[in-house]
């Protein structure tokens, strides 16, 4: 569905950090035991490309599913990008830009352990 730069700056700039709960995800089920996880999305950045395409940067709590907030994973992600703008979306590409490491896991044997933030 075509959009305009208001009309996505409305829905998707919001205040943060924004609650969602995921469900273990239909991907990784086979893989995965079936969990209800709480996580928070702490940065949300939009950037307008045209009617149809959108940039979006997200800050993301260690171990939330980030594919799965864009599509919404068959409603297993609440809420998603699809939800809030109440159209399907997909991504076209996804980058892990970082990885930010609490403080009391940057020494030691833990702090070598680094967590994945983006699947």
């Amino acid at each position: 569905r075509a959009t305009t730069a208001e009309a996505l700056a409305a829905v998707l700039d919001r205040e943060t950090p924004l609650l969602l709960t995921q469900d273990t995800p239909v991907r990784v089920l086979h893989r995965r035991a079936f969990a209800e996880r709480k996580r928070h999305v702490t940065r949300i950045e939009t950037e307008f490309l045209s009617p149809h395409w959108f940039r979006l940067r997200l800050g993301t709590e260690a171990g939330t599913y980030v594919k799965e907030v864009v599509h919404g994973d068959l409603g297993r992600t609440r809420p998603s990008v699809a939800s809030l703008l109440g159209c399907p979306t997909d991504i076209l590409s996804l980058d892990c830009e970082g990885i930010q490491m609490d403080k009391d896991q940057e020494g030691g044997e833990e702090g070598r352990k680094r967590r994945k933030v983006e699947h």
